[in-house]
């Protein structure tokens, strides 16, 4: 039984590690085809629920962390990375690569989001290794984190010493246009934690949550997070290149090319870009979405939201 399966766990990703126990003692893996890692928005609670919502549940089943440890240890770490601050389209260009035959995309795995504590700093060489897993022996993995995770980028990429990263943002006006306009409760669940990040530098020890008014705690937010994209870029200036998301919509062809070919990937621009899925929105892919209709939303919360926005930009300007 542990023979049939060592040989399941290492030969595909058809058993994704989908959770850790508190104890670290238990990892549950969920049975997953192909079709849905590539239909999956995000590799945690969330893919549950939508399953859930269709009628859908997934075979799953304890391995404890001692059997599952030197299985993994036999496996290599392959695989690259996209860091990015939310909103920035990072969802986008997973699903984009996921359509390139020599790509395996996994995105925001739950388990890496638990791992950022230097406590768990142990479990990271081999969770990499269960992620590098791919169906073919062609592709590659690459895995788009969640936003906060790039505060050990540098830690994964070295754990992943012939890895790539591409470290996805946008400007801080769409950021705020962005969140102000829909996601503040996002922001707000996780402004503590950015702020405590902030604090670490001890010139910035000065900055209050309670003082900060809401576009400004969105701007606080995206400065955190944008300077854990440039500790990777400096740390690795060959292995990693940043991507503007606007820009990348105006000309999408181009920088997805110059994206593909940074990550070792040849062709196949035409087909990524009419894939039916980047015609979606991103995060639900039954609700249409594209350019033309982000550029709305987006203009209609720059109005709505124009005196945070400015709040947000002089904050950024006045921390810089």
């Amino acid at each position: 039984m542990e023979a049939k399966l060592k040989q399941e766990i290492q030969s595909s990703p058809c058993l994704f590690p989908f959770d850790l126990s508190p104890d670290g003692q238990l990892v549950h893996f969920v049975r997953l085809t192909e079709e849905d890692y590539r239909l999956a928005s995000f590799m945690d609670q969330r893919m549950l629920a939508e399953a859930a919502k269709g009628g859908q549940s997934f075979h799953s089943g304890n391995v404890s962390w001692n059997l599952l440890l030197p299985w993994a240890r036999e496996l290599d770490v392959r695989c690259d990375f996209i860091f990015h601050v939310s909103h920035a389209g990072s969802t986008m260009l997973s699903r984009m690569l996921g359509e390139h035959p020599q790509c395996f995309a996994v995105r925001e795995p739950w388990i890496l989001r638990s791992l950022i504590d230097p406590s768990a700093n142990h479990y990271l060489r081999d969770f990499l290794a269960l992620w590098s897993r791919t169906y073919r022996p062609t592709q590659r993995t690459i895995i788009k984190a969640t936003s906060f995770v790039s505060q050990i980028g540098t830690e994964l990429m070295q754990l992943a010493n012939d890895s790539k990263a591409i470290l996805m943002f946008v400007p801080a006006e769409t950021f705020l246009a962005s969140v102000l306009d829909g996601s503040m409760s996002d922001i707000d669940a996780s402004a503590k934690s950015r702020l405590d990040r902030l604090h670490r530098n001890p010139s910035m020890r000065h900055v209050s949550l309670a003082q900060l008014s809401p576009g400004e705690r969105a701007a606080m937010c995206w400065l955190v997070e944008m300077e854990s994209l440039k500790t990777i870029q400096r740390t690795f200036p060959n292995r990693a290149q940043f991507l503007d998301f606007d820009l990348f919509l105006l000309e999408p062809e181009s920088h997805l090319r110059n994206v593909s070919q940074f990550l070792g990937m040849k062709g196949h621009e035409s087909s990524m870009l009419t894939s039916p899925l980047t015609k979606r929105y991103a995060k639900k892919i039954e609700v249409p979405y594209d350019t033309d209709f982000r550029s709305k939303l987006l203009e209609q919360s720059k109005m709505k939201h124009a005196e945070e926005i400015a709040r947000g930009i002089r904050w950024i300007q006045a921390i810089d």
